[in-house]
Formats: C-alpha cells, structure tokens, sequence
C-alpha cells in the first residue's frame, strides 16, 4: 500500500506526496475556518482583537502541552505495550520539551488537561494505537489533514479520535460541538478512502478545567456531516478556480 505524506504549509495548504505524484490540498481545518462562529465575532466586539488574540494564544499553547503528552503516551504505548511505562515516559519527555517553549503556567494548565483525559474513559477504551498524528488525504474531493490518534478499543472497532481543550464545557448542538463532528466526518472519509478499512465510530476527547468531554459522531450521523463538509470543500476549490 502507497501511504501519502506531506505537511501544512503557513497558508493552510498540504503538500502532498502519493508515490511519483504530487498534489496541493487545502487542509480540513483551513476549509472549517469558512464557518461563521456568531459567538467568535461578538467576544471580538466586547473585548478587542489584541486581547482577543491573547486569550486564543494561550489557550492554543496550552492545548498544544496537553496534546504532546498524550501523543507521547501513545508512542510508549505502541511501542512498550505498558500503559504505567508509557505514562512515564510521556511524563519525562514532554515535561523536558515543553518548559523551555511555553510559560510555567501554560505548561501546568497543559498537564492538568492531559490528566484529565487520562483519568477518563480514555483509558478505559483505548486498547492499541494504530496510527499517531497520521496524515489524512482524500484525493477524490481533494484534501487533507491530521488527526491525532487512530486506535483500537476493547470491542476491536477502531476509532478514529482526536484531542481538544476548551475553557468550558462544549454545550450540545453548538457551534464547536458541530464543527469537531464535520472535522471527525472528514478525516473518517479521508482514512477510509486511502487505508481501505472501516472506522466504528469518530471521538473528540475535550478536556476543560472541570473535567473531560467526550463526543462521539456515530455512524448514523457520518452520512449528515460529511455531506456538509463536501458542500464547503466545493465551495473552497471554486473559490481557488
């Protein structure tokens, strides 16, 4: 099996690389960024675009910790099998990369939300990691993007999953919680498409200060969102022709 590879250039768009082609695809995130997020543009209004960009520059830091320990853990694990040494190793390695990077509280608030998946139903389900931080295309309707774990559970459906942080909780039927499923519905299309095996169900695992999230786009949902997010990857290419 051919397996593509490429990274994100500054302008939202994926080099790809698929044997002796390739091709320039707008990434997943960079055509959701098309949505209107009403709530967005009225905390710019009451606060101001430079405070604006602070609060998102910190949490965008933050979550970034959060994510390098989770995706060390599952390193160790794929390669050790021991969920007590892969835990370890996350704690040591990620502690030594990230507080030279980020500020001692980022850093602390990023660990703090690792646990809180950790110490989840995360932990629970997630039997074996397949693929770690792998790279999504979907050269039929041309594009791509990166989830952050693809795993097996204990019933053996594999899960296509990814990590978020938020300052709250993610209310049902809201904005975020719609565009992390059209985000699942996109990367579940695109691994199916090239990796030719099913995926059970799509996972966005939120942790926020109180607590953990998870929200889980079903199968009987899939059909809905992905139809949604191909209407805006069309709208993206007849921009760009």
């Amino acid at each position: 099996m051919i397996i593509p590879k490429g990274e994100r250039g500054k302008n939202g768009v994926y080099d790809i690389s698929y044997g002796m082609e390739t091709f320039k695809f707008p990434s997943v995130t960079t055509v959701l960024s098309s949505l209107h997020d009403k709530g967005l543009e009225n905390l710019r209004s009451e606060i101001g675009e430079k405070c604006l960009n602070e609060i998102s520059m910190r949490a965008a830091n933050r979550g970034s910790v959060m994510h390098l320990y989770l995706e060390n853990f599952a390193y160790a694990l794929k390669a050790k099998g021991d969920r007590n040494k892969a835990l370890l190793y996350s704690q040591k390695k990620t502690s030594d990369s990230v507080k030279n990077v980020y500020t001692i509280e980022e850093c602390e608030k990023g660990l703090d939300f690792f646990y809180n998946i950790f110490h989840s139903e995360f932990i629970e389900e997630f039997k074996h990691p397949l693929l770690i931080e792998g790279l999504m295309v979907s050269f039929i309707n041309k594009y791509a993007g990166r989830t952050d774990i693809i795993y097996k559970d204990f019933k053996n459906l594999i899960v296509l999953g990814d990590y978020k942080s938020s300052s709250s909780k993610v209310l049902p039927g809201s904005f975020k919680e719609k565009k992390y499923k059209l985000q699942l519905s996109a990367y579940i299309n695109a691994f199916e498409e090239v990796y030719k095996m099913e995926i059970g169900y799509g996972v966005v695992w939120v942790a926020y200060p109180q607590g953990y999230q998870k929200i889980v786009l079903t199968k009987s949902e899939y059909p809905k969102y992905l139809s949604y997010f191909k209407s805006l990857i069309n709208k993206v290419h007849l921009k760009q022709l």
